[in-house]
């Protein structure tokens, strides 16, 4: 709809079409009220920093000693420090891709579908006593190996990239139509790299667990209550 509306947008116009529909078919009052909500649902940007910041701050420096040997003011203040690196960082990289390349794209290619391919590994360590850290570390390099595969992908193919409705050609002809190139992403047998991702990845988990040693008593107690539900 918004093509058909707006033309000519650069990438990093074309990030805030929703808001340039909400304008132009609403009063004021309302496209801000609707647009506030959207854009709080699809870019939690804040609340996703703080979440790896606690992570970082539990999972690695407390972890590994951290707090016991500089104490909890430390880890704060780590924590903050933490924050600001990965704001750093993701705004310079906002800088160097806005025209280049729009946030919803981004997200579909990147975060939407790191989110769904670790799926299997979130429901593995809450329901399956027999998930080992192992199995999960298998299913995480897969997920950011093929990440990382499908972003070199996407950019040494944009010259072939087709236009919408074009035949969609081979990256690799030798290998038919295992992987070909659509007008916005790579594709693995047509369908858009997550799919394969998220198989991967269950299987990854499930194969891997299962070769390695299972998790002792202690730690499955300390996980799970009696009744075998997550505690």
């Amino acid at each position: 709809v918004a093509a058909e509306q707006f033309h000519g947008l650069r990438p990093g116009e074309s990030d805030d079409v929703l808001l340039r529909l909400l304008s132009a078919h609403t009063d004021e009052l309302l496209a801000g009220a609707l647009g506030a909500a959207i854009l709080a649902c699809v870019m939690a940007t804040d609340s996703q920093i703080l979440a790896l910041s606690t992570m970082f701050t539990q999972d690695v420096f407390a972890y590994y000693g951290g707090q016991q040997r500089f104490g909890e003011k430390v880890q704060v203040w780590t924590g903050r420090l933490f924050v600001i690196g990965v704001t750093v960082v993701a705004y310079v990289v906002a800088l160097n891709l806005k025209d280049k390349e729009g946030i919803f794209e981004l997200a579909i290619r990147f975060a939407f579908s790191g989110f769904a391919a670790l799926c299997p590994l979130m429901l593995a360590a809450l329901f399956w006593r027999r998930s080992t850290k192992w199995g999960a570390l298998a299913s995480t390099l897969w997920v950011a190996a093929t990440l990382a595969g499908v972003a070199y992908l996407h950019n040494v193919t944009a010259d072939i990239a087709p236009k919408p409705g074009e035949p969609l050609p081979p990256i690799f002809p030798a290998l038919g139509n295992l992987l070909v190139r659509g007008p916005g992403n790579v594709l693995v047998y047509k369908f858009l790299p997550v799919m394969p991702m998220v198989f991967g990845s269950a299987l990854l988990m499930v194969v891997v667990s299962l070769l390695t040693k299972p998790p002792s008593k202690a730690t499955v107690d300390k996980y799970f209550c009696a009744s075998g539900t997550s505690g």
